[in-house]
């Protein structure tokens, strides 16, 4: 029903009345929010400034943290600090600050006393020995960190133990990130923990004591901690009271607005049910989009799960096909020696040749059951093994393409056997495999070389297997007992034989990894010994040669 004239004068006085009061309210409290709103501002600034400047100094000191650890293990600087050197020690520290943009490199030998020192400028050390919790921290193979009060520029350094040789300092030059914060229009400082200036933007404020910095009125600071440091980031801002105008902008905006609310009060009342009816038609459409997208996804969600069935059938085929070849193939070759046996009437030999087929054809039959049950871990086919047995059988199979190739196997030679724990058909499988990649590697290489050796401990024993090849490229360390992962041509190898002798030792309760080698491949297997065995002292080793 529409309101009547009296009505609408009614309404029309006490909204000017209410605008009157709304005004005044508004101004106050404006003035009042605007003061609180603009602390808050330089508190929340400087506190992303803050954070921003500490990051940005722990990073670039980050960059240099691993530098001096890194160094160390350099065979070239072990060896000048052996030797004392300080002239191959000051060249080799000149190039490493050039390359590494480092400011200074010092080298101290095992007393803490200056061997060699250099840097971009002069040449000049700034520290003859060093201090003593930072001798006694890479004494103790810890990081050293230290800052230099007496160096005309802002340098930091990291310190570093080389065995007992002595120890690697690298410093770093503070003054760009200075330079940076002179860009800034506030000042940002850093301060120990006894509260002295350390770095700052402003040039009057080094080395000052916190508490006699002239901060006016009207500034607020935040810090933020660098615990690795000890120390403390300050960035100062300034509280900008300039902008009180907004007082009076938003009291004549409060009056505005409320005059346009009171103007605009009937009509919002009749669009009010348009919105909630609007509203009820948008909910609808959305809950027919969410059932609609729910079963696109359940769906797609089949499909992958049929697409990772057939990928997992197609890889255990795969499996089949790699394992099965080596049986065949020995196999074939022992029947085509006994077909020239025969043929010059050498029965005995014959015999021989059809006894290994048929061990073969054992073989493939055990290697079936466990192909087949190779996704558990059988317990109780294990047990107590020769690791040197099994070899034998590894090398006898292969001996043709030892032979073919001409690659030497140095192994060691025992007068008694070792005994691990493992699955016999299992452990020739992962010696074959072992060795074949090993023979891959080797085809190209001059007087190639495969070393077996080995360590006997009182839980376990490690075999390694190491090769004289082009190696193994770092970036394929990581991925390389994932399945189809390989370094040979197309069409050499499917990438399978890594991963299944390490699933087969780990079946075994040991484990086979890669470690580094100055030259070749160098693969370690870790067996466990058997449950009960005899602690009989360890056999002398000796070597063999194929």
């Amino acid at each position: 029903m529409p309101a009547s004239l009296d009505t609408i004068k009614l309404r029309r006085r006490l909204a000017i009345e209410l605008l009157a009061l709304v005004t005044l309210v508004t101004t106050t409290i404006a003035a009042l929010y605007d003061a609180g709103r603009a602390r808050e501002y330089a508190e929340q600034t400087a506190r992303v400034d803050a954070e921003l400047q500490a990051q940005a100094l722990q990073g670039a000191l980050d960059r240099f943290r691993g530098l001096p650890e890194m160094w160390s293990k350099e065979p070239s600087l072990i060896s000048a600090l052996q030797g004392q050197d300080a002239a191959e020690l000051s060249q080799r520290g000149l190039q490493l600050t050039y390359l590494s943009g480092a400011w200074a490199t010092g080298f101290f030998n095992p007393d803490g006393e200056l061997l060699a020192w250099a840097d971009r400028s002069s040449n000049t050390p700034i520290l003859t020995r060093l201090p003593t919790s930072i001798h006694e921290a890479v004494q103790q193979q810890r990081l050293g960190r230290l800052w230099v009060d007496q160096s005309p520029r802002p340098l930091y350094g990291f310190a570093s133990g080389v065995s007992d040789l002595g120890s690697i300092v690298v410093f770093v030059d503070l003054s760009a990130i200075q330079e940076q914060w002179g860009l800034l229009n506030h000042p940002v400082l850093v301060v120990d923990s006894a509260n002295k200036v350390l770095l700052s933007n402003e040039a009057g404020w080094l080395s000052r004591g916190l508490q006699s910095l002239p901060l006016e009125r009207g500034w607020v600071s935040v810090e933020r901690r660098l615990p690795a440091l000890d120390w403390r980031l300050l960035s100062v801002h300034q509280v900008d009271l300039a902008r009180l105008w907004v007082v009076v902008a938003l009291g004549l905006a409060s009056g505005i607005v409320i005059w346009g609310i009171l103007s605009r009060f009937f009509r919002r009342q009749m669009t009010e049910h348009q919105d909630a009816r609007l509203q009820q038609a948008t909910a609808l459409r959305l809950e027919r989009l969410v059932k609609s997208r729910t079963r696109d996804l359940e769906r797609a969600q089949e499909s992958q799960i049929q697409t990772a069935k057939l990928a997992a059938i197609g890889q255990m085929s795969t499996t089949l096909t790699h394992e099965y070849n080596q049986p065949i193939a020995t196999i074939q070759t022992y029947a085509e020696n006994a077909q020239r046996f025969l043929q010059r009437g050498q029965v005995d030999a014959v015999g021989d040749n059809l006894e290994q087929i048929l061990k073969q054809a054992e073989r493939m039959g055990l290697l079936s059951k466990t192909l087949l049950t190779f996704a558990r871990r059988p317990g109780a086919e294990l047990s107590a093994l020769s690791w040197q047995h099994h070899l034998d059988e590894a090398v006898v199979l292969l001996r043709t393409r030892f032979e073919s190739q001409g690659v030497k196997l140095i192994r060691p030679t025992l007068s008694d056997e070792v005994l691990i724990w493992a699955g016999p058909v299992r452990l020739t499988q992962v010696w074959v495999n072992l060795l074949s990649n090993a023979l891959d590697a080797l085809r190209d290489t001059n007087d190639p070389q495969i070393v077996i050796d080995f360590e006997s401990g009182q839980d376990e024993v490690k075999v390694w297997v190491c090769d004289n090849g082009p190696g193994i490229a770092s970036a394929l360390i990581g991925q390389l007992f994932e399945p189809f992962v390989t370094t040979k041509p197309a069409g050499s190898g499917l990438g399978l034989g890594l991963p299944l002798a390490r699933d087969l030792m780990r079946q075994f309760g040991g484990d086979l990894t890669v470690e580094p080698a100055d030259q070749g491949a160098r693969f370690c297997l870790c067996f466990q010994r058997p449950p009960v065995h005899s602690s009989s002292p360890a056999t002398p080793v000796e070597r063999n040669t194929l």
